[in-house]
């Protein structure tokens, strides 16, 4: 087997055993895993490369997500994975319980929920983690993969031809920042089955200094074509960077797994 796919295979295995741990033995006698990949670049030109995604989706008996996974590798390094994003959407699509991890900088961040609440943390290196409790007051408040799912859910609305949706408010979680803060949420254009939809911070004063985040969509396929905007993933120097993603189509379809 070429080593490339014997890793991918492990890479899903791995994937199944995490979700398996807190899945009941029905959950566990049949489901698919979806596969596919984000190259991420400097810019829209696509010329340098950064880093590379792995994406690997769980979806339950009703076509749901309810667990994912992102490995992170960069083209100088091969197979090597300096990053993953764990998301549990088992409590809800919204706001996702999630962590990621850069063991490269030795830093990571997520949302949990402990002792009935959920909580935002950080933390660097060996330092223990600063915490915050996430306050659940703000309408369409989302965390994690969160506002994807809302997106997706909401592409034919979003893609109305007899008139253009009007913009509105989304408040997005930052555990970074140990903060939440309210983007507008607009659509730019619809050509065809495209869409493109655009995010920016809700203040003025900061959306004028903030980079926005522009996401692309095929309403037919309900699938997210390319990402553009600041990176979850930092530098070598562990500053913020902005980055265009591309999402390429499944490889290798949906794989499904059984288990007895």
């Amino acid at each position: 087997m070429h080593f490339g796919a014997w890793l991918a295979w492990l890479q899903v295995c791995a994937l199944f055993i995490y979700w398996a741990e807190g899945s009941t033995v029905s959950e566990r006698r049949s489901m698919a895993i979806e596969q596919f990949t984000g190259t991420a670049y400097t810019d829209e030109t696509m010329q340098t490369v950064l880093y590379e995604e792995r994406h690997l989706v769980m979806h339950n008996d009703r076509g749901e997500p309810s667990h994912s996974m992102v490995l992170y590798t960069r083209p100088t390094e091969g197979p090597k994975v300096f990053a993953n994003l764990r998301s549990d959407f088992t409590r809800g699509r919204n706001v996702s319980i999630y962590e990621f991890h850069d063991y490269a900088l030795q830093w990571k961040e997520g949302i949990k929920y402990e002792d009935g609440r959920y909580v935002m943390y950080r933390g660097e290196g060996e330092l223990p983690l600063e915490k915050k409790e996430l306050s659940m007051d703000a309408s369409n408040l989302f965390a994690g993969e969160g506002w994807h799912y809302f997106l997706l859910d909401r592409l034919d609305m979003l893609a109305q031809k007899a008139k253009k949706p009007s913009p509105f408010t989304l408040h997005l979680c930052f555990p970074a920042h140990l903060a939440n803060y309210p983007f507008i949420l607009k659509r730019e254009w619809l050509k065809g089955s495209l869409l493109r939809i655009s995010l920016s911070f809700k203040s003025f004063l900061i959306s004028f200094f903030a980079p926005k985040i522009f996401v692309t969509y095929d309403i037919d396929q309900k699938k997210l074509l390319s990402f553009t905007g600041p990176s979850n993933v930092y530098d070598e120097k562990g500053k913020l960077q902005t980055v265009h993603i591309v999402y390429n189509k499944e490889k290798e379809g949906a794989v499904a797994c059984k288990a007895s």
